[in-house]
C-alpha cells in the first residue's frame, strides 16, 4: 500500500475515534436522562457504564500516533481531543486529503 493511502487511512481511524467519543459522551447523557424517570436503578447501572465507556473511547484518540511524524496526534490536556484538528507535532490535519498514486 503507498504511503499516501496508508496516511490516509490513518488519518480516517483518527477521525473515527474522536466521533466514537463524542457519540458516546452524548449518547449515555441523552439514555440517561431519559431513563432516570423511567427506571432509576437502570439508570445508574447506564450512568457506571457510560463514565468506563467514555473513558475508554477518551483514550483511544489521545493514544493515536500521527501517519505523518509517527508522534502522538494529541499532545496535553483533556480538552485537546475536543478542539484538536490538526496534529500538535506537524500540523497534518485531520480533515487532509492525500493524493492517491495510480
Amino acid at each position: 500500500m503507498p504511503d499516501n493511502q496508508i496516511v490516509q487511512r490513518d488519518l480516517i481511524r483518527i477521525r473515527l475515534r474522536c466521533r466514537l467519543f463524542w457519540v458516546v459522551l452524548v449518547g449515555g447523557v441523552f439514555l440517561a436522562i431519559v431513563l432516570v424517570p423511567i427506571n432509576y436503578s437502570a439508570a445508574k447501572v447506564v450512568g457506571l457504564m457510560w463514565v468506563i465507556l467514555s473513558i475508554a473511547t477518551w483514550m483511544s484518540p489521545m493514544m493515536s500516533t500521527c501517519p505523518g511524524c509517527h508522534r502522538s496526534f494529541h499532545e496535553g490536556s483533556f480538552p485537546s481531543v475536543w478542539t484538536l484538528t490538526k496534529c500538535a507535532s506537524c500540523g497534518l490535519s485531520l480533515d487532509e486529503k492525500i493524493g492517491v498514486g495510480h
